[in-house]
């Protein structure tokens, strides 16, 4: 078993926002074409989301499934000795790749609350995912909302997590 000491997570690595962004992408690139074989569907994943008619439209119009690790984000990219990064806690999930960036774009939870900071740190991560993988801005806001708006496990409130919900269901879902 492999063991990666001190495994510091990629947001308290020192790195830019910007080098964090290629660290993501460059796993996510590794990982094209590995095989579905015993991953979990995405329809069966996201079964218990209260929005079922978006997840119904974004599985209507899916692209052919691709390997998830389903929670790629800042705290499941530790930084190892040398320079390299180690991924842990795969969900190991099949389907619509743009999927791939909801944790990415809700991590990590402690993020600047600061006035239009939530939007922009948005559109500069799905500007560089879509230049990058070509994935959908709307797709990707989408399957975030989705991960994050869960009756279930709600957004605690006065956070992060909870502006950046209230601000995908306003562009979403007009609410």
């Amino acid at each position: 078993m492999d063991r990666i000491v001190p495994g510091t997570p990629l947001h308290q690595s020192g790195l830019s926002e910007e080098g964090m962004d290629e660290i993501f992408a460059g796993f996510v690139s590794r990982w094209s074409g590995l095989p579905l074989e015993g991953m979990t569907p995405l329809a069966t994943y996201t079964a218990e989301t209260p929005h079922l008619a978006l997840r119904d439209e974004l599985l209507a119009n899916s692209p052919p499934p691709v390997f998830l690790h389903g929670d790629l984000h800042h705290q499941n990219i530790l930084a190892g000795p040398g320079g390299s990064h180690w991924v842990i806690d795969p969900k190991g999930l099949a389907g619509d790749p743009a999927f791939e960036a909801a944790a990415w774009l809700r991590n990590p939870r402690d993020q600047s609350r600061e006035s239009g900071e939530i939007e922009a740190r948005l559109e500069r991560r799905t500007q560089f995912l879509q230049a990058r993988f070509g994935w959908d801005r709307w797709r990707m806001e989408a399957w975030t909302l989705l991960t994050l708006d869960d009756t279930a496990d709600p957004p605690d409130r006065d956070t992060f997590w909870d502006d950046l919900t209230q601000l995908l269901r306003r562009r979403l879902l007009g609410a």
